[in-house]
């Protein structure tokens, strides 16, 4: 769990996370207990408010798992290990590196551009009560209630069949969903008793498809259930429809859509101030487009552009910021998220340059207003900044420095080839039954059916003398581990199959599962497979990649620790939390399984709290979850042991006694399924 938010080597490789953490150098308050220091070093410190700043940003469930003993200080580290990492950077001169300014740069410009548009746009479009009534009244489009149809619907296969149908609805008066179910080829409206609902004037009839000249009857013809009209072909087919009822479209009244109008009006006022503060930076800058190399762009297939083309000019300005070649406009188009290009990428040029040069626009407004200055003090970015330049950091002290060659791959594959192996397996065939006297009048006969390969003869052998049946017989992937598919753990059966040569039939045995007599033969042995060298060349590269990094990740910092004179108070780590919400916390980890857990807040509680009580309480049910829940037999008789000789009495005193008397065989009494505690 600790793993997320802790300064690790996959932190640094990995892409990091934007805008999740806090400064560790930045003091949130000024009580003097606040600022009492938990880490110093050459230029800087840690104090108790840097260190519960970051606690409290992180999510509940983490810092729940740091009032468990041991985690604070874990974390305390890993915090030391960053600013030391940190102070590492800013000597070798990354904070002022401009390839990693670029590279930052680059990195944050997308959120830049969203908190620019939250405040000088989206926070300043604000609309008034008149506004969004103004809207929904000149916009009532937005708010129709569609017209809607429900008809009977026969669909036929050709004319003859249709005149066919009318004969039966019109001539015969035959009920129509019986005539639908009979004759239609609408599987759709057969399905409901030739009915379809919501029919909305839009060309769309559901189970027939995008039909406008059946879509237009539908919505023309008289409302009579009693009249069929018919047959009508177009281009989906033959059709015979009855017009049960028919709703006329309507605007929705204002109360039931303000929301939506407010959303809409709001959405409109914010493209209306973009569009000025583009158009003002339009001008000012004049940005000119050619509309004509423009047109010839291939923004969805990039290698389909003419090379010769790629230099020409699409866009000019006094400004250097919009002089865009073709090449230009491509990297631009290249380097937005995979899902808005995805989003854009069928649009028509123009709206992908619209779309483009509006955020280059709001780029270069907020740069110029020194907006992303500003940004940069704030918390949020100041972090993700400092994450950066440590990524660049490890990328330039770790990563490249590891070079993993063909002979170290080869010598980890030889020396763990049992990793890269499928171990080999046994097929069986079992015979089981009731008892030893049915098992030994089988034997004899079942070794001459295997002998002579009458498999006929071995379904006779188990009808009469088996429990299990013939097709259960067979019992594949049977591994050398101890366990036998279908029987459970059985170490005695499972040396038995192993020991046997193919084909030969065992003497009897009895099972563990059930105690009842088996014999069995081995129909097939295959051996163990590896995989090749060459298969799994990348997953050793990979993991002796990682190893290597890892070593020497943190053998540097413990090196950077004495180069900055790091000193780190765990000592003055002390986890403010009750007895009670240890408990708490104990009984929630065991709910979740995580039993390994519960044990570690059980002995908290007793190192923390000697009173008597809650200690008392702890250890008894440590015991009582080691043995009832984690099936630990030896260590629940050490923690009952203990309890009892360190409490000699109490309440829970007779309890413990029984478990252990029943764990160590002495008793088979049952222990109660719920247990009470005093206050």
């Amino acid at each position: 769990m600790m793993k997320k938010v802790l300064l690790t080597t996959t932190l640094l490789l990995s892409i990091l996370v934007i805008f999740i953490g806090c400064s560790s150098n930045t003091n949130k308050n000024k009580d003097t207990s606040q600022d009492e220091i938990y880490v110093k070093y050459d230029g800087g410190t840690i104090t108790k408010a840097d260190f519960n700043y970051f606690v409290h940003s992180l999510p509940t469930e983490q810092q729940e798992a740091l009032n468990m003993a041991g985690r604070q200080v874990q974390l305390l580290n890993s915090m030391a290990n960053e600013e030391a990492f940190y102070c590492k950077a800013k000597q070798l001169g990354n904070d002022k590196n401009p390839e990693v300014l670029e590279m930052i740069e680059k990195r944050l410009k997308p959120y830049y551009i969203n908190d620019f548009y939250n405040e000088k746009i989206r926070a300043k479009a604000t609309v008034t009560e008149d506004e969004v009534r103004a809207y929904y009244d000149t916009n009532p489009e937005f708010f129709m209630e569609p017209a809607k149809a429900t008809i009977r619907y026969i669909q036929a296969k050709d004319m003859e069949s249709a005149q066919d149908i009318m004969s039966d609805l019109v001539t015969k008066k035959l009920k129509f969903s019986m005539v639908s179910n009979v004759k239609s080829i609408n599987a759709y409206a057969k399905g409901n008793d030739g009915i379809i609902r919501e029919v909305t004037n839009d060309g769309y009839i559901q189970g027939v498809g995008y039909d406008a000249e059946l879509d237009s009857l539908i919505f023309s013809l008289p409302v009579n259930e009693d009249q069929i009209y018919g047959p009508y072909e177009t281009e989906t087919g033959l059709h015979i429809i009855s017009i049960l009822n028919r709703e006329e479209s309507f605007v929705k009244p204002f109360s039931e859509v303000k929301e939506l109008a407010e959303t809409r009006a709001g959405a409109l006022k914010q493209k209306e101030i973009s569009d000025e503060m583009i158009e003002d930076v339009v001008n000012k800058q004049k940005i000119a487009i050619n509309e004509e190399v423009l047109a010839n762009i291939d923004f969805e297939n990039p290698s389909n552009n003419d090379v010769s083309e790629l230099n020409k000019q699409v866009l000019t300005s006094k400004v250097e910021d919009f002089n865009w070649t073709v090449q230009d406009l491509l990297n631009i188009y290249n380097s937005i998220d995979k899902n808005e290009r995805m989003f854009i990428s069928r649009s028509t040029p123009d709206e992908i340059l619209d779309h483009l040069l509006a955020k280059e626009v709001y780029y270069y407004q907020l740069t110029k207003e020194g907006f992303d200055k500003e940004l940069n003090k704030t918390l949020k970015y100041s972090k993700n900044i400092k994450n950066l330049i440590l990524s660049h950091t490890y990328q330039q002290l770790v990563a490249s420095q590891i070079n993993i060659t063909d002979e170290m791959i080869e010598q980890y594959y030889n020396e763990n080839i049992a990793e890269f192996s499928k171990p080999a397996y046994r097929n069986i065939e079992l015979l089981e039954f009731d008892s030893y006297e049915k098992a030994e009048s089988a034997y004899d006969k079942y070794i001459s059916a295997v002998n002579n390969e009458d498999s006929s003869e071995i379904e006779r052998i188990m009808q009469s003398y088996a429990s299990n049946s013939f097709d259960k017989r067979l019992i594949n992937n049977v591994y050398n581990n101890g366990i036998v598919p279908t029987f459970g753990k059985d170490n005695i059966l499972s040396s038995a199959i192993w020991d046997l040569p193919v084909n030969e039939v065992s003497d009897i045995l009895v099972s563990k599962r059930n105690d009842k007599p088996v014999i069995f033969r081995v129909t097939h042995h295959e051996t163990i497979q590896y995989k090749p060298l060459n298969h799994v060349e990348p997953q050793i590269e990979g993991k002796l990649s990682r190893e290597k990094s890892s070593e020497l990740f943190q053998s540097l910092l413990e090196d950077y620790k004495k180069e900055f004179n790091f000193v780190i108070y765990e000592d003055r780590l002390e986890p403010t939390i009750t007895a009670e919400e240890l408990f708490q916390l104990a009984e929630k980890q065991a709910k979740l399984g995580k039993l390994k857990d519960t044990i570690l807040y059980y002995d908290q509680i007793i190192g923390k709290f000697n009173n008597g009580k809650d200690d008392y309480k702890a250890m008894f049910m440590k015991g009582f979850t080691q043995s009832e829940y984690m099936n630990d037999k030896q260590a629940a008789i050490q923690t009952f042991t203990k309890f009892l000789a360190t409490y000699p009495e109490g309440a829970l005193n007779s309890d413990a006694q029984v478990m252990l008397d029943i764990l160590t065989g002495k008793t088979s009494i049952e222990i109660p399924d719920d247990i009470e505690f005093e206050d």
